[in-house]
């Protein structure tokens, strides 16, 4: 499948490069998730939280941009996509769009964001449990939350002594300090991301 994508992406850049305007176009690669890959013992995606799934590919390959490098650490989600292209082409953002752009970490500036949200909602119930699987998730430099609605079980992880997220640290009296703010800070990006459009044109 890997291989098949590579072939695809080849061509595409190949023809690109024949019509003389690859010095001058912007290509972005990226993907809505990750694969297990048998991680964990799983294959395929699900509504784990696991990094294999929730980090994902990300190339912006852009003729005005002097260090395609400079992202490489960027801490960002599929959300600011949409408002990077927009600030690229010139279009100003609609109103109540959550994304923001990307463009001003090419010159090394600061990251975009110290934290990512994830919200995954499906119809349909997960392996070994009766419910549909409700997961709200946030991510910083360093630990994973993700709170698993209806199931009583909810996740943290180190990211930087554990990156293979085998320990749960949520139940450990000695990381209650940061379940407690890693939790709060998950709730602000609720309040964050709740939709605003349309916005009201006046007080009631």
């Amino acid at each position: 499948m890997i291989a098949c994508i590579d072939d695809a992406i080849g061509g595409v850049l190949r023809a690109l490069d024949g019509t003389g305007r690859g010095g001058d176009t912007v290509v972005m690669f990226t993907s809505d998730h990750g694969d297990h890959l048998g991680d964990h013992r799983l294959m395929l995606k699900g509504a784990e939280q696991y990094q294999s799934i929730v980090r994902v590919p990300f190339i912006w390959s852009d003729p005005q941009a002097a260090d395609s490098a400079a992202v490489a650490d960027t801490l960002a989600s599929t959300l600011d996509i949409s408002a990077t292209v927009l600030e690229r082409a010139g279009i100003e953002p609609f109103s109540g769009m959550q994304g923001k752009s990307l463009l001003p970490t090419l010159d090394g500036s600061t990251a975009v964001r110290d934290s990512v949200f994830i919200q995954y909602d499906h119809q349909h119930p997960s392996p070994g449990t009766d419910l549909p699987p409700r997961v709200h998730t946030l991510i910083d430099r360093r630990y994973r939350l993700s709170v698993f609605h209806g199931t009583g079980w909810a996740e943290l992880y180190d990211l930087e002594s554990d990156p293979g997220e085998f320990e749960n640290l949520w139940d450990d009296p000695a990381h209650a300090s940061i379940r407690a703010r890693m939790t709060e800070r998950l709730l602000m990006a609720e309040i964050e991301h709740v939709d605003r459009v349309p916005l009201p044109t006046r007080r009631a």
